[in-house]
């Protein structure tokens, strides 16, 4: 009875461990140093592999065919970030596109997630933002005006079914092209448990419950 209760105690524990796994490295943009406190700068992708690795990030134009000063990082400038201290915005000196290759298994749900929000004290058609993972697209155009004097951050969420052993996430800005845009914080891609896995998840945790309560009577 201990080794199963070991066993579905075992097997609770990583189904939550591998629901809850970021496959996206640096989704919140805290490993950019370089943007100290009240500051904002253009990072160039030299300085953005050495910071957050091979793998991680690159920066591109939204437009395609050229590349750009650099991805436009913020820290606690025209409002402050969702998660941690810095974020990014996809229109440094032009709509910018942001990109990740990461590991994924062919047939598996995967989730997206992350938050955006339209800069203060600037026209609608200036905002708005676009995504796609694999076969996967989404977008979202400029909203109102912002005029809480900082950010006012949304949540988004999507899926997509995975149809290689790595999938391209990449997310770009879609309103006019004038270095003024919409904010991105937190973004994180991680794998849907599938029913049988959430099930033994329950169960893992439904015994582990049961022999806590008997070993208090």
């Amino acid at each position: 009875m201990k080794k199963i209760i070991a066993m579905a105690a075992l097997a609770a524990v990583s189904a939550g461990a591998s629901a809850a796994t970021n496959l996206i490295v640096d989704g919140s943009f805290e490993q950019l140093s370089q943007v100290g406190p009240n500051s904002w700068a253009l990072i160039n992708q030299a300085t953005l592999t050495a910071d957050e690795g091979v793998g991680a990030w690159t920066v591109g134009s939204a437009a395609g065919g050229g590349s750009v000063a650099g991805l436009e990082v913020r820290y606690g400038v025209a409002g402050d970030a969702q998660s941690g201290v810095r974020y990014i915005e996809l229109d440094g000196n032009e709509n910018d596109k942001i990109s990740q290759t990461f590991n994924t298994v062919v047939g598996q749900t995967y989730s997206i997630s992350f938050w955006f929000s339209d800069r203060t004290g600037v026209a609608g058609s200036s905002e708005g933002w676009a995504l796609k993972a694999g076969t996967y697209t989404a977008g979202i155009p400029g909203g109102g005006f912002n005029t809480s004097g900082g950010n006012q951050w949304q949540h988004f969420t999507g899926t997509f079914v995975a149809t290689s052993g790595s999938t391209t996430l990449s997310m770009w800005g879609t309103g006019t092209s004038d270095s003024y845009g919409t904010s991105i914080d937190d973004i994180s891609v991680s794998a849907v448990p599938e029913p049988a896995t959430l099930g033994l998840f329950a169960a893992g945790l439904a015994i582990v419950g049961l022999s806590a309560r008997r070993r208090r009577q």
